[in-house]
């Protein structure tokens, strides 16, 4: 009784649309929830139910950006900005945008700490998955002091974290973006780790501030990458250009 608890001579409660659910079926139609990321399924007469992930996640790219941190990345564009700043500030302004779409890690060489200008310590520096505010961090903390471009020993330290039996799992388009302001200066050889990347499903994209000493270089490990730009015309790169201001580099 709703009114005294003693008689039943008040109005109770009111059911409106009841629906009697008794996890019963014949077939997996009965299981379907109507939903593109939930696959039902009648087993044993009663619906069970799992996650399909496939149609309801975007696959994401695997991206290592490999970060030249020699001492010539200190010196300024014609912006009056050095070029590392204008790194970080293209950094800052591009990847947020792109976090929940790409799988980030990061290699910077020489490695910061080194002892000797070519010193490349194993391992990334940000592991696969970090997140593009991880990479700003340290990109803030790994600012150039001295050192060479041993882009052969970064390379070197990014195709063996990409032959992890984890990171070879992943799905999706893999590439390692190369950003450096010159050759190799440490007499190691970075086409031969571009192009045994490449041979393991990696390309490499090779965003540089090229100059006439170094342009040939960039050509073959552009090329070697697999990502190398077609040259219509003489004063074409197979590279991409980094320019001497943040939104050029943006745009690269």
């Amino acid at each position: 009784d709703s009114g005294d608890a003693f008689f039943n001579d008040y109005k109770g409660i009111y059911l409106d649309k009841i629906a009697l659910d008794t996890g019963c079926c014949f077939n997996n139609t009965q299981c379907d929830t109507g939903t593109p990321c939930s696959a039902g399924y009648c087993v044993g007469n009663k619906c069970e139910h799992e996650e399909v992930c496939s149609t309801c996640k975007r696959t994401q790219s695997t991206v290592v950006f490999a970060l030249d941190r020699s001492a010539t990345m200190l010196a300024n564009t014609t912006s009056g900005t050095s070029k590392w700043n204008l790194l970080k500030a293209a950094m800052d302004q591009v990847l947020p945008n792109y976090d929940f779409r790409l799988n980030l890690a990061a290699k910077a060489f020489p490695s910061v700490g080194s002892v000797t200008p070519c010193d490349v310590d194993p391992g990334l520096d940000l592991d696969f998955h970090s997140s593009s505010e991880a990479l700003a961090l340290f990109l803030g903390s790994a600012s150039p002091t001295t050192g060479q471009s041993p882009i052969d020993g970064g390379l070197e330290a990014i195709l063996t974290a990409f032959q992890l039996p984890a990171v070879k799992a992943e799905k999706g388009s893999k590439y390692v973006v190369l950003i450096t302001d010159g050759g190799e200066s440490c007499s190691g050889d970075p086409v031969l780790y571009a192009s045994a990347l490449q041979g393991i499903g990696v390309r490499t994209i090779v965003i540089a501030y090229d100059n006439a000493l170094t342009k040939a270089e960039l050509t073959e490990l552009s090329v070697a990458g697999g990502l190398g730009r077609t040259t219509p015309t003489p004063t074409s790169t197979t590279y991409i250009r980094a320019g001497v201001d943040a939104p050029d580099l943006e745009a690269a």
